[in-house]
């Protein structure tokens, strides 16, 4: 702790912690845990609590101590979220090995060095094809470039919300109460131009939807929420029974966090993919048979391309339990 104190100004962070900035570490269970609530909550203040995850044990809690938004996902689901912290971290077993995160914003400081090497790659890979040089001045990325990526998400994040504003509305002669209400996007089409600093505006776009589905199905409670990106659901875990996606192309059932999730394979709307493969893509429908507000069964209906054959695989669907664990019976 001391090395600690000598290397950064522990009173100014302290100073900030009281000023009401908001952080949650998450040391998964793993060595790093008493360090930081030594460090974040007794010396410099964090309230109790902002550490999670802080008593190290043998098998990390069942969990596996790898800080990237798949085994993190209570800390992105935080982050993420409609009441999320200023700051957010989390370190892996030994502590060698750190994911930084902001507010609704996950592309960190620690990331630049090996955005730039892999960009790095692209361009020389470019050059070599004998890609034309404005082209190639689009796809470079530098230091500034990369600095603007993450600044650009930071404004992404700090935009108001406009999810649930009442538009415009009136009320008909015979009581009707009619209303425009803004909702989230279902699909957002970006042209890219060569231009890498697009795949970071896509995701943050794709990450406020998400945060606004989270906070309908909060309010809503539906019985079932159809989405097209299985992204756009993961901030509704629990709080719906059923997710229906597509957008993978490949069909798939799990239950994850209290809510099932089905994906439908190809429709064979794959948009250009449909011309870039040798054979005809296969068309897929679902069709979900409900009883008592249930979904029982589901039937997959697949078409072997235009004028092919078709085949109906029936999945019975075993109940959720209390804990949301069910099985899905294939």
């Amino acid at each position: 702790q001391a090395l600690m104190a000598s290397l950064f100004d522990f009173e100014r962070i302290a100073g900030l912690l009281r000023s009401g900035f908001r952080i949650r570490f998450d040391a998964m269970s793993a060595i790093t845990g008493p360090y930081a609530c030594a460090i974040l909550e007794d010396t410099l203040g964090a309230p109790k609590g902002s550490v999670v995850n802080g008593t190290p044990l043998e098998d990390f809690g069942g969990h596996h101590p790898d800080p990237n938004p798949v085994h993190a996902h209570d800390l992105m689901a935080a982050m993420f979220g409609p009441d999320a912290p200023d700051f957010g971290a989390a370190s892996d077993g030994d502590g060698d090995r750190n994911m930084i995160l902001g507010r609704g914003v996950y592309v960190t400081p620690s990331d630049s060095l090996a955005i730039l090497a892999a960009n790095a790659e692209d361009v020389a890979r470019a050059e070599g094809n004998g890609t034309a040089p404005n082209i190639i001045d689009r796809l470079r990325l530098t230091e500034e470039r990369v600095a603007g990526m993450a600044q650009g998400l930071r404004d992404v994040a700090g935009l108001p919300d406009p999810v649930g504003e009442v538009v415009r509305g009136s009320t008909l002669a015979n009581g009707l109460e009619l209303r425009q209400v803004r909702v989230p996007f279902g699909v957002v089409g970006m042209i890219y131009e060569a231009r890498p600093n697009v795949t970071a505006d896509a995701a943050a776009e794709k990450r406020r939807q998400a945060s606004a589905v989270g906070r309908l199905t909060a309010a809503r409670r539906p019985d079932v929420l159809a989405v097209h990106d299985p992204i756009l659901a993961e901030e509704a875990a629990g709080r719906v029974p059923l997710v229906v996606a597509g957008h993978l192309h490949q069909r798939g059932a799990e239950v994850r966090d209290g809510n099932r999730y089905l994906t439908v394979g190809s429709t064979g709307a794959t948009g250009l993919g449909s011309f870039t493969v040798a054979t005809q893509l296969d068309y897929e429908a679902q069709v979900l048979h409900f009883s008592d507000g249930g979904l029982v069964a589901v039937d997959y209906v697949s078409l072997g391309g235009i004028g092919g054959s078709f085949r109906i695989d029936r999945t019975v669907m075993e109940p959720l339990d209390e804990d949301g664990d069910g099985e899905t019976d294939f």
